[in-house]
């Protein structure tokens, strides 16, 4: 399905939010403190990261009408409204405090050094480091790319009514955007579906704040290309059911939304194409093995290996990346082999014994610290045999994209790019590159890119969020010109 994450393992987008409460559930009141807090931290601001969710998490000091000091907390990509402790105390340089209605522990430790706090956060199953840095004021997503009206193109929004594979009535909310004929020379013009990754999202693919798919279409659509960008099921205007849903089935919402397209008007029905990100990335060679109308595909971090060998690099990329040490990443890496090398060769009911035994057997010889690192203990071995029974991941475990990248018959660009540790490119473009018939397939990794498509640092999830940029202004060029490249597409 499209939101299927947790500590073992990650899908496409990573998201992890589900694991931390909402943070805006309730506001308690403050208590008194038991020590007075400096007068200095008056007026100021910190910044950290919650990097499990992804989720910033801005720290502040109010100032009641005696001059005293108390802190505040704010989730700003959840609301603008203050939280305050139910209890807090400062004691040598050390902020303890607590929201007991969210479930929230803080222990911050303040280093005058950097004026930085930096300690530990709690809620549920959630406990980890967290450092908050000196800020401006309460963090607010910074999006330049984001379109602004008026737009050299129309939009048309709608509801389509579909009946799908499985005879389940669904509406589905679409975005359909048109070039400016004026602008063209031919005015039936080429067309692209846009098919998000991993993670029920809207028809922008709207996550960590940003909009990738509507950057895309209006980047395109000033190009000279039309797109259709639609809600996932269970999401903004579509339905559906999400619970067992697997990527066949939202393969087959897909065409179904391709033939819809071809038929609409002021579209070339013979250059209408299929661009995918991530997950969407293998939805859209499904499509045009079955389907000879589809003129060309576009690949964005789309998977070339099956889902377990995805999953496989993922976890040693991002273990790797947060600076764990190789030996145990490797150990991780071989329990997860076994785990997935399971599914499909037992029953379902037997999967928990079966992965708390391999969590026993491969984490024997380690410390408790060291489990912990890895994410290898009973309870997240359990999580992980609960994941499986899930419809979505126990297909994508098994799903092999080398049989349909073989069937292709139209022109495929594969991007990824080179920081990317979801779907890695040098993997993944090579097992594409392998596929796929030569004189059909152009290939790019570009350098400094995530999974994204964003300048980034590490490549790592947690910055995706606070990295301002949506969509890296090469990767878009890079996209456009090929399909017009393919298309014949022609601005006066």
């Amino acid at each position: 399905m499209k939101t299927h994450t947790n500590s073992q393992f990650s899908t496409f987008n990573f998201q992890l939010t589900h694991k931390l409460l909402p943070l805006i559930l309730a506001c308690a009141l403050a208590v008194t403190s038991q020590a007075q807090l400096p007068s200095h931290f008056g007026g100021q601001w910190w910044l950290g990261m919650i990097e499990e969710a992804s989720l910033p998490l801005n720290l502040s000091f109010d100032q009641d009408s005696t001059g005293a000091l108390s802190p505040v907390l704010y989730s700003p990509m959840q609301s603008t409204e203050p939280m305050h402790p139910s209890s807090w105390s400062f004691s040598n340089d050390t902020l303890r405090l607590q929201i007991k209605s969210l479930g929230v522990k803080m222990t911050l430790r303040y280093a005058a050094s950097d004026s930085s706090f930096s300690g530990r956060f709690h809620q549920g199953l959630l406990n980890t480091d967290i450092s908050l840095k000196p800020s401006l004021g309460l963090y607010t997503p910074v999006r330049p790319q984001e379109p602004k009206q008026p737009f050299p193109y129309s939009e048309k929004r709608m509801v389509l009514k579909h009946k799908d594979s499985r005879g389940e009535q669904v509406n589905i909310g679409v975005t359909l955007t048109i070039p400016d004929s004026s602008t063209l020379q031919n005015s039936h013009v080429p067309c692209v579906l846009l098919i998000s990754g991993s993670g029920m999202q809207n028809r922008d693919e709207e996550l960590m704040g940003h909009k990738p798919f509507l950057v895309l279409a209006d980047y395109l659509a000033r190009c000279g290309i039309a797109s259709l960008r639609y809600d996932d099921r269970g999401t903004g205007e579509s339905t559906g059911d999400v619970a067992n849903v697997t990527t066949d089935l939202l393969a087959d919402d897909a065409e179904w939304l391709f033939n819809w397209l071809r038929k609409q008007p002021g579209i070339d029905r013979k250059r209408v194409g299929i661009i995918g990100h991530s997950e969407g990335g293998s939805i859209a060679p499904i499509i045009a093995t079955r389907n000879r109308h589809v003129a060309f595909i576009v690949m964005l971090a789309g998977p070339g290996v099956d889902g377990a060998s995805i999953l496989r690099q993922q976890n040693r990329d991002l273990f790797l990346a947060g600076g764990v040490d190789s030996s145990l990443v490797s150990i991780r890496d071989a329990f997860l082999k076994e785990c997935f090398d399971a599914v499909g060769k037992y029953r379902e009911s037997e999967l928990d014994s079966l992965y708390k035994a391999l969590a026993s057997h491969y984490s024997q010889w380690l410390s408790k610290a060291d489990r912990k690192k890895i994410s290898l203990s009973a309870f997240e071995a359990s999580q992980m045999a609960a994941q499986m029974k899930i419809p979505w991941m126990r297909r994508f475990v098994q799903l092999d994209p080398t049989p349909y990248l073989k069937k292709v018959k139209c022109p495929v660009l594969a991007l990824n790019g080179s920081k990317d540790l979801q779907v890695s490119a040098i993997e993944n473009l090579a097992a594409i590159t392998k596929s796929v018939k030569p004189d059909l397939l152009t290939v790019r990794q570009l350098d400094g890119l995530n999974h994204l498509f964003q300048h980034c640092d590490k490549g790592l999830p947690s910055e995706y969020m606070l990295i301002e940029e949506t969509f890296s202004q090469e990767a878009l060029e890079i996209i456009a010109t090929w399909v017009r490249a393919r298309t014949g597409q022609l601005l006066k």
